[in-house]
């Protein structure tokens, strides 16, 4: 089964900086209504008006929180999901969200996982090592880091500063970075570009020698093997009968196609 949050279809947003956006905004709501319904062209951020966003404390633009209910699916998107699925269904948000989403489709059993369990189990089992690495990273001369509660260190987040100065990066792989885990860039770092590329590469080889050195590697892909290896071990049956619920899933698919 596939959830679906308040969200612009990805073909929506490749037409940003694109010729679409040389039409004018009702053409454009018109579009997004004719692919994916009214709900989904209503709520597109890109026509919100100005009671729909207001300014964040760190001058970003917010949403209104207000708007994170479900927009159900229409126009060409809801036939393909029928002609796929079958009817989709709006059921209350879980995992700690709130408000509701649409679901359709084959449910894959790693959805009922309990994620933050296996994240804790992993975080335990590699405790002495994460501090070691950290230890060996600051020793370095690359900053006092720190994992965040995925286990993850905010790489991308951290080089978005040197990269990309003066502007505001909250946002990472669509979770929302813990500034505490994101250290400060040196402030004696040169403004070109090649000499900042070659503190990446730098940091880089440093951050591998460590995870080497330190044991944290080999320890962080056991841990993680061996938590994964147990959870996909307990719903194995499950598995092959999600497998099966999406073969069917490509055979409509297909039929649909050919017509």
């Amino acid at each position: 089964m596939r959830t679906s949050p308040v969200r612009i279809p990805a073909l929506l947003l490749a037409l940003v900086d694109s010729a679409f956006e040389d039409l004018s905004l009702a053409d454009q709501h018109e579009w997004r209504a004719a692919y994916a319904g009214e709900e989904y062209a209503d709520f597109t951020p890109f026509e919100a008006d100005d009671d729909a966003t207001g300014d964040g404390d760190d001058g970003s633009i917010v949403i209104d929180p207000d708007l994170q209910e479900a927009a159900a699916p229409g126009g060409c998107l809801l036939e393909m999901l029928e002609a796929l699925y079958g009817e989709a269904e709006a059921v209350p948000a879980t995992g700690g969200a709130t408000g509701t989403v649409w679901t359709w489709g084959p449910r894959s059993p790693q959805e009922a996982a309990d994620w933050k369990a296996m994240r804790e189990s992993y975080r335990a089992a590699v405790v002495e090592p994460e501090t070691a690495f950290l230890d060996c990273v600051a020793d370095g001369g690359w900053g006092d880091w720190g994992f965040d509660r995925t286990g993850s260190l905010p790489v991308a987040a951290y080089f978005n500063q040197i990269y990309y100065s003066g502007e505001i990066v909250v946002v990472e792989d669509g979770l929302v970075v813990e500034p505490e885990s994101v250290p400060e860039p040196p402030a004696d770092l040169p403004a070109d570009l090649e000499s900042r590329k070659a503190y990446e590469i730098g940091m880089a080889l440093g951050f591998i020698d460590c995870a080497e050195s330190t044991g944290y590697r080999e320890a962080a892909e056991a841990a993680y093997l061996r938590v994964h290896l147990d959870r996909f071990l307990s719903m194995d049956e499950e598995l092959y009968a999600y497998q099966d619920d999406l073969r069917a899933a490509i055979a409509d698919a297909q039929a649909a196609i050919e017509g």
